[in-house]
């Protein structure tokens, strides 16, 4: 989904290459992170690829509260989109989370 329109899989093995070949570059600082940009999901032991979203922006965790979350929109399989804050994904995918950019 962050890579191709809705209809196309990407396996996970060529995640790291596109992000390289496209000249993603990493976002170091959280106030550095933007709408558009690209979350992923690595595994802590293996370093292995696990998952991709696409930022949504921050949005307050609760209305009218001053503590915000990051959120993003990314796809499991075929239960579809879901838009979730960047620290909740489904099991097997949490890990060490890297945010990626291709702005200039």
């Amino acid at each position: 989904m962050a890579f191709a329109s809705r209809r196309t899989c990407i396996e996970v093995d060529s995640i790291a290459l596109i992000l390289d070949e496209d000249d993603y570059k990493l976002v170091k600082l959280k106030k550095d992170v933007q709408q558009g940009d690209l979350v992923t999901y690595w595994d802590t032991v293996t370093g292995e690829f696990k998952h991709v979203g696409v930022i949504l922006g921050e949005k307050p965790l609760i209305e009218g509260s001053n503590k915000t979350l990051t959120w993003a929109i990314s796809q499991f399989g075929a239960s579809g989109e879901w838009i979730h804050p960047i620290n909740e994904v489904p099991e097997g995918c949490n890990g060490t989370i890297r945010v990626y950019t291709d702005r200039r």
